[in-house]
């Protein structure tokens, strides 16, 4: 009983961290995507610099709306388990109760 305990403790703490994770990540595409926009504002004559930095964008939030998608996939993962080990505690519990009783 107190390892199923433990498992739910441990799941949850994963799936905590995965959603600061995720949160991160969309913090810093909001910031590159700030950064852009500023650039934009900024500079009429650095053009193609500009372009290179959008394009540098694009492929960061390439690689990291794939990011997210991995810990969209871990933390989908991580409910799955919490949720089955969350179902073997009631049924630990459910014999608990069932033994306590016929004692």
């Amino acid at each position: 009983l107190g390892a199923s305990e433990k498992l739910v403790a441990e799941l949850r703490s994963q799936v905590k961290s995965v959603q600061n994770e995720v949160h991160d990540r969309d913090a810093t595409i909001e910031e590159l995507r700030h950064r852009v926009s500023g650039l934009e504002r900024s500079s009429g004559d650095g053009s193609e610099r500009i372009q290179a930095l959008e394009q540098q964008c694009k492929e960061m939030r390439v690689r990291l709306e794939a990011s997210h998608q991995t810990a969209e996939e871990q933390q989908a993962e991580l409910r799955r388990q919490l949720s089955e080990a969350q179902q073997s505690l009631r049924s630990s519990q459910d014999t608990v109760r069932d033994l306590e009783g016929k004692a």
